[in-house]
């Protein structure tokens, strides 16, 4: 969590040691190999890069949900206020050429957003191994990686997914991988981001403002909030109802006693007001 990559690359390799030893990743019951994927996928998330340990079948199969938000064709019980959640992912042209894998992780997302916040009004609906579905989604995620190229979002809405799950579910922001997460973003939009501006704004402003809320207090935010007060210009989105409106659309819910969201939001809206005007060069009279 501290992302001290030595320590994570130590820690890994004694990890792999000791599961050897102790027969594989079947031979541990469900508790201990949850905290090994924890570890995996943080590890993984860290660096940008594959997990370490393959996805135990019998681990995955002990999950109590995982067939019927993963696997099921069965629609979910959405709740009126979560209606429109995705919908912006699913309409636009811009679905049709993503990958296959891609959609379906857009699409298994969405059914976990839902279940995470009707969990939070119906607390009797939680399962012990709820939070596995999570780990699962985020193994799937980090083992598919897509090129960056200048035309298509895909790699950039992988990273954003990513790190959507680690913000607003697993509440990560304040530790430091997160900071490697988001510029991981940065980077993968650079080549699209001229293209994404006229051909998918909309889903480029939120996967801004994801970038945005995930990098406050690190290094990049700048980066993302001159960007994302750009892009708030072109769509005309001034109130904060009308931004969030759009969000919505795409992967994004109140989260009561939170402030992030409405505090970049106000950050952009002074960005726009009062742009940052550089200091004019002083002149010193020399006495001769």
């Amino acid at each position: 969590m501290d992302a001290n990559f030595e320590a994570v690359q130590a820690h890994m390799k004694g990890l792999k040691r000791l599961i050897h030893l102790l027969g594989g990743l079947d031979a541990l019951d469900h508790m201990t190999l949850s905290k090994i994927y924890q570890s995996d996928v943080k590890s993984a998330a860290l660096q940008n890069s594959h997990p370490t340990f393959p996805m135990s079948a019998r681990w995955r199969s002990e999950i109590l949900q995982e067939l019927t938000l993963f696997r099921s064709t069965e629609h979910l019980h959405v709740s009126k206020s979560l209606e429109a959640l995705g919908n912006r992912f699913f309409a636009a042209p811009r679905y049709t050429p993503l990958d296959n894998t891609l959609k379906t992780f857009v699409q298994i997302l969405r059914r976990l957003i839902i279940y995470f916040e009707t969990a939070q009004q119906q607390p009797s609906i939680v399962l012990p191994t709820d939070n596995n579905l999570f780990l699962v989604f985020e193994h799937q995620l980090l083992s598919t990686v897509y090129e960056t190229d200048t035309t298509l979002l895909q790699e950039s809405l992988r990273l954003s997914l990513l790190i959507y799950l680690n913000l607003r579910i697993w509440h990560f922001q304040a530790f430091p991988f997160m900071q490697f997460m988001v510029d991981a973003l940065r980077r993968s939009l650079v080549p699209a981001y001229g293209h994404a501006q006229s051909t998918a704004p909309d889903l480029l402003f939120w996967i801004l403002f994801i970038g945005g809320m995930a990098s406050q207090g690190y290094k990049c935010y700048p980066w993302f909030v001159s960007r994302l007060t750009e892009m708030a210009r072109r769509l005309d989105l001034v109130e904060w109802e009308k931004a969030r409106e759009t969000l919505g659309g795409f992967f994004y819910t109140d989260q009561p006693g939170e402030r992030g969201a409405e505090n970049l939001w106000n950050e952009v809206l002074l960005m726009e007001s009062y742009p940052y005007i550089a200091p004019k060069p002083t002149f010193q009279v020399l006495m001769l």
